[in-house]
């Protein structure tokens, strides 16, 4: 079983502190709020014909509204996968039909479980020559098709994500 604790506050002082010295540091929901829950994924593609795998690590939002996890069009494209089917998403503006494919998601430093699944083609206007682990840079979608496998603690008003699998 792997746990994952998302709470990332940073503290700098410059020039340093005399000793003695005592800190408040006060949490907030503001990051968690505007942002939502985004952590590093790492996509390996899953080659039909025997070819060498692709991997590319960016940056995932977990979107529980979301039956399937999907990928970024333009992600798909630079991992050159190969579509095995179609699915039908229902989305804000109405259904759609998606190509469908087949990767190797895992969550790099975390220790929770990989998963070979389907994912399914979006448009998250991913930017590739963007850093893939900016957070207005998300590329990948986290559906309740993994998130069903987790136990999610989504603590606002620390801005903090309790994950175990």
């Amino acid at each position: 079983m792997a746990h994952l604790q998302h709470f990332n506050p940073t503290l700098s002082f410059d020039p340093p502190l005399p000793p003695n010295s005592k800190i408040t540091m006060n949490a907030s929901s503001y990051n968690l709020c505007m942002k939502g829950m985004n952590l590093p994924v790492q996509i390996t593609t899953m080659p039909l014909d025997g070819s060498e795998p692709k991997s590319l690590t960016v940056l995932a939002h977990l979107g529980t509204a979301a039956f399937t996890t999907c990928i970024d069009e333009k992600l798909a494209t630079a991992l050159e996968l190969f579509p095995v089917g179609q699915i039908k998403l229902q989305t804000e503006s109405g259904f759609k039909t998606a190509k469908k494919f087949i990767v190797d998601i895992a969550f790099p430093n975390t220790g929770l479980r990989g998963y070979i699944t389907y994912v399914a083609e979006c448009d998250f206007a991913y930017k590739g020559n963007k850093s893939n682990l900016d957070p207005n840079n998300f590329s990948v979608l986290l559906g309740r098709d993994i998130l069903a496998n987790w136990n999610i603690v989504y603590n606002g008003p620390t801005s903090s994500v309790f994950i175990s699998d």
